[in-house]
């Protein structure tokens, strides 16, 4: 798997079922996205909503990295709901930061629920 390394030192990469996270400073790999030929989806827990702003994280760079290879959407999963259907580009750009300081950590972009 070819990694990519963000600016915190964590690692991105591709394998053939979807794209993998690793942070510095742990040894596992996280999947961030699945892929299956050109869908690309992701999987939330209802646990992992931000409540405060009902909004759900995606991986910045890994977003940028689907879009210079070709990916448009997303298919996002909440818990047991249908999937919600998201334009890679309209994530990009209406995105929100949250930003953590400190090493191994992603940085992640947030996309309201109320905009889907």
């Amino acid at each position: 798997m070819a990694l990519m390394k963000d600016a915190q030192g964590n690692l991105l990469g591709f394998r053939p079922d979807g794209m993998y996270l690793k942070l510095s400073g742990e040894d596992r790999l996280r999947q961030v996205f699945a892929i299956k030929g050109d869908k690309v989806s992701k999987y939330v827990s209802p646990a992992n909503i931000l409540k405060k702003a009902n909004a759900i994280g995606f991986n910045y760079d890994g977003l940028k990295e689907l879009l210079a290879r070709g990916h448009k959407t997303i298919h996002v999963v909440i818990g047991k709901r249908p999937s919600i259907k998201l334009s890679i580009q309209s994530i990009l750009d209406n995105k929100e930061f949250l930003w953590f300081k400190e090493q191994g950590f992603e940085r992640q972009i947030f996309w309201k629920l109320d905009e889907a």
